[in-house]
């Protein structure tokens, strides 16, 4: 029994040195700041939900990275209760008292139920994160313009 021990705590040691290098780092780690949602009923019957989700970084000392923001905002389209497509943009923002730069831009899509992508395209502009897609199914299709703008704050919409 007592080598069964000794090999158990063994491998626990052994297995805790192979992870330990390979840790997190506190500067790369990101926190949900804010979350918001809302709902766009359109002419059509289909109902987008809109989720805003703000994040803030931390330096690698444990404290909040001071003058930086990101944020996702998603638009997932249902009919009924049936999801149709997903659709998403991230921008990275710098900001100070006097202005605010968009310094990174990308964006994500899902389709489901027989719907399809033809057009996604994410840039930036200044203060805002861009996001433009076209969803398809048959004849007919969708067109998505999403947007994320920073102010001088640090407040993103």
């Amino acid at each position: 029994m007592k080598k069964f021990i000794l090999r158990i705590l063994g491998a626990i040691l052994a297995f805790s040195m192979v992870l330990v290098p390979l840790g997190v780092s506190a500067a790369n780690i990101a926190t949900v700041n804010n979350v918001s949602h809302n709902t766009i009923l359109l002419s059509d019957g289909t109902c987008i939900e809109v989720t805003l989700t703000i994040y803030s970084a931390y330096s690698g000392m444990g404290t909040r990275a001071t003058n930086t923001r990101s944020a996702t905002k998603t638009y997932d389209a249902r009919d009924n209760v049936v999801l149709k497509w997903s659709y998403s943009v991230h921008g990275s923002f710098t900001y100070n008292a006097s202005s605010s730069t968009c310094t990174s831009s990308s964006s994500s899509r899902a389709c489901y139920d027989g719907w399809s992508c033809s057009k996604d395209v994410a840039g930036k502009s200044g203060n805002t994160a861009t996001a433009d897609g076209t969803f398809n199914y048959g004849l007919a299709s969708q067109n998505v313009a999403l947007r994320l703008t920073c102010d001088k704050d640090g407040n993103v919409s």
